[in-house]
């Protein structure tokens, strides 16, 4: 038992699941995101080493991304850009999961996403052109599921493919392959407001 005062040790999972429990029962909450933020922004977790953070924030950010869950949120609508950058920025450049900022690419990056024009300045991002295809596609085949689902009349649905050229700076981490189509890296990126990113011409509408 600790005494009054004391910080009461970390979980014997030391994982990241254990230690989001960890945070959602010391500051009982109960949503990934806001759990993630005790740890990352407050001080729930005060003697997590920077490799554990690194380990946390990547998995909260997969789980956010890869489809097929059920609970899927895109990144921004868990939490704004912001906190995003500033908890990656944290714990330096990743590579799926792992600190290593030696792979932090020391050139400019050309990188495609699919998405539609309200969420084309999202955070991930992919080094191969046809996985930024193909998500385009299956997002465009499930907006249409939902439709029918939910007896919309079908209409033509937009899920353009954008391309940027990424500076270094901007580049917070790299996950490989992509969960989306199993080619090309995934890149994590903060793209400045003031960046222009461009809409293949000839790209699937």
């Amino acid at each position: 038992m600790n005494r009054p005062g004391e910080t009461p040790p970390l979980p014997v999972t030391r994982g990241p699941l254990g230690l989001l429990a960890f945070a959602a029962d010391e500051r009982k909450v109960h949503r990934p995101i806001e759990q993630l933020r005790a740890i990352l922004d407050g001080d729930a977790c005060p003697r997590l080493t920077l490799d554990e953070r690194a380990a946390l924030l990547h998995m909260a950010y997969v789980q956010t991304t890869v489809a097929g869950r059920p609970t899927v949120i895109p990144p921004l609508l868990a939490a704004p850009r912001s906190d995003w950058a500033r908890w990656f920025r944290s714990v330096g450049f990743l590579h799926g999961g792992y600190r290593v900022p030696g792979f932090r690419p020391s050139r400019p990056v050309r990188l495609w996403r699919g998405a539609t024009r309200k969420h084309a300045r999202g955070l991930s991002w992919v080094a191969h052109r046809p996985t930024a295809e193909h998500y385009a596609a299956t997002r465009r085949a499930q907006i249409a599921q939902a439709r029918a689902a939910a007896g919309k009349q079908w209409k033509p649905t937009r899920v353009p493919v954008f391309e940027v050229v990424a500076e270094p700076a901007w580049l917070l981490a790299m996950n490989a392959p992509s969960p989306f189509a199993g080619h090309g890296t995934e890149y994590v990126v903060d793209l400045p407001a003031d960046v222009e990113i461009h809409r293949l011409e000839g790209a699937t509408p």
